[in-house]
């Protein structure tokens, strides 16, 4: 599996796209080499396209017409590893060999360490001193560095008649040269090289067929591998990563890991993954090896670290969320956010109120796990409550993280629920309206229904019969009761239906014209003995 390794670590390409990009790459480090020639260049490109292994072909050709390690010095820096200039610098002088020049001395302050390092640079000839090439990956970070001093001097080098230095930065911003500062700029040559990723459709293949050759590239064994396994066995390998290509299932595997990414690289990993997990008792590769790969990189690892965090720092964090929704991702400062936090726990008493120290502690926390990225502000010193700050979770990332684990945590699921406008209940004014709702079957504020005691019914029917022209209305102030329960205990009282029409088809009887002669008003009332009156006499017209 040597071959396998060799492709999978290394920069190898099954594409055409790279060797017609080393064709019409400019010959800058060739002529820093053999000319003496000081040169800098840009090479830009998205993620994935092919700029580092571009680089790596063209030295790797180069150094077959000219032996690199005897005529030159290859420096390699990378944005993400030498954060600052006193890195960049060590590291500069640790892939030239001059840390014993003069005793160590390049390990003194950064003053030193610059003027040491420039002073063997501009003691060079151009005739007769080695080239250095240097090679600036993720050059946009390189831009943020305080007062780009690494930056100014290497291409202040590169323009005057000194030590041959050819500069090349890698990067991936469009915008890389607006970074630059003037006095930066003026010393940069201004050559850029746009690289682009290799289109498919251009040759006639889907992106799915793509990834499928790429695969059986980067397994196979090539005819002019050279090792000591039998031709049965390479024969044998081989047609085994020709059905694996073929299968369905893996072809369905990779249209989920294209509808993550596409990138090469990505597939180059899960290769080199899969291919690590083979030994005497799992001799081939399986479907099932990839489909275990895929499963791992579809999960979210920012939800993990969500579900790590304390609860003060996901109340920040939903705070951060809500200041997003409302002024449409708006960038914002800790001030912000600390105002947002506070009238929430003003409105709600069940939420126990956080110093403003420990807050900011929290807040820095988040940048910290970069969960929330600082703004730069054209390098104007501000206070770090001032600072702004732009969230990098997505928002449902944070809805999910509090419906998914943090929900059991109370007064959390309430922050995140609560919106603009309106205030949520806090927990004491539920537990009063359930209360209501189960008493007075209103979750309004009302007084308790009273029993229908035997008490409170013979001090209503004693009321009625003592005052029955008494109007209803006045009933409450008048017995110091409930109207609900007055009405309640009257409705007791009434006749039942067949009663009452007993009662009128006697009266009709007694009388054919009761009903002609007949007049009632709308405020009838019936009595406890049965007798149908009104509060004003009925009216019988002869």
């Amino acid at each position: 599996m040597v071959n396998t390794s060799k492709k999978l670590i290394g920069d190898a390409t099954p594409s055409e796209a790279c060797n017609m990009s080393c064709l019409s790459f400019p010959p800058t480090g060739k002529r820093t080499i053999e000319s003496g020639e000081s040169n800098s260049l840009l090479l830009i490109g998205q993620r994935g396209s092919g700029k580092t292994t571009l680089i790596n072909n063209i030295l790797n050709k180069l150094n077959k017409n000219v032996d690199i390690n005897q005529n030159a010095f290859i420096v390699k820096l990378h944005g993400l590893v030498h954060t600052d200039d006193r890195l960049a610098l060590k590291e500069i002088t640790s892939q030239m060999n001059l840390e014993n020049a003069v005793d160590g001395k390049v390990f003194g302050s950064f003053a030193e360490n610059l003027a040491f390092l420039l002073a063997c640079l501009r003691m060079g000839q151009r005739e007769i001193s080695k080239g250095v090439i240097v090679i600036l990956e993720e050059f946009d970070l390189f831009c943020t560095h305080h007062n780009q001093t690494l930056l100014y001097n290497l291409f202040d080098i590169s323009q005057s008649a000194q030590t041959p230095l050819c500069v090349v930065g890698i990067t991936c911003r469009l915008d890389v040269i607006e970074l630059l500062e003037k006095r930066v700029k003026s010393r940069f040559s201004h050559r850029q090289v746009f690289l682009f990723p290799e289109d498919s459709s251009d040759l006639g293949d889907s992106d799915l067929d793509v990834y499928l050759d790429n695969i059986e590239y980067y397994l196979s064994f090539t005819n002019d591998f050279k090792c000591d396994l039998p031709t049965n066995y390479k024969r044998k390998w081989n047609n085994t990563i020709l059905t694996l290509t073929s299968d369905k299932k893996l072809k369905t595997l990779l249209q989920r890991l294209m509808d993550i990414d596409s990138n090469e690289r990505i597939l180059k990993n899960i290769l080199m993954v899969v291919v690590s997990t083979l030994n005497d008792e799992n001799k081939t590769i399986k479907v099932e090896n990839f489909e275990q790969e895929i499963n791992k990189l579809e999960e979210n690892e920012s939800l993990n670290i969500l579900l790590d965090l304390s609860v003060l720092e996901m109340c920040l964090l939903i705070a951060i969320k809500h200041h997003c929704d409302i002024y449409d991702n708006e960038i914002m400062n800790f001030e912000m956010i600390f105002t947002r936090f506070t009238k929430f726990v003003n409105t709600n008493s069940n939420i126990q109120t956080v110093q403003r120290p420990v807050l900011m502690k929290a807040f820095e926390h988040l940048q910290n796990m970069e969960l929330i990225l600082p703004i730069s502000q054209d390098g104007a010193k501000v206070q770090k409550e001032y600072r702004m700050f732009k969230l990098l979770l997505p928002p449902q990332l944070i809805t999910e993280a509090v419906s998914f684990g943090i929900t059991s945590i109370f007064g959390l699921h309430k922050l995140h629920t609560s919106r603009r406008h309106g205030r949520v209940p806090s927990c004491h004014a539920i537990n009063i309206w359930v209360r209501n709702f189960e008493i007075t079957r209103s979750a309004l504020e009302r007084k308790p229904l009273l029993q229908r005691t035997t008490e409170n019914m013979e001090v209503v029917r004693a009321f009625i019969a003592r005052s029955p022209t008494q109007s209803p209305r006045k009933y409450p102030a008048a017995l110091n009761l409930n109207r609900t329960s007055i009405h309640r205990i009257i409705r007791t009282f009434k006749l039942p239906c067949a009663t009452f029409i007993e009662l009128m088809t006697e009266m009709i009887n007694d009388d054919p014209n009761f009903i002609s002669n007949l007049i009632i008003s709308d405020e009838d009332h019936i009595y406890l003995n049965a007798e149908l009156k009104t509060r004003k006499k009925l009216l019988q017209y002869p």
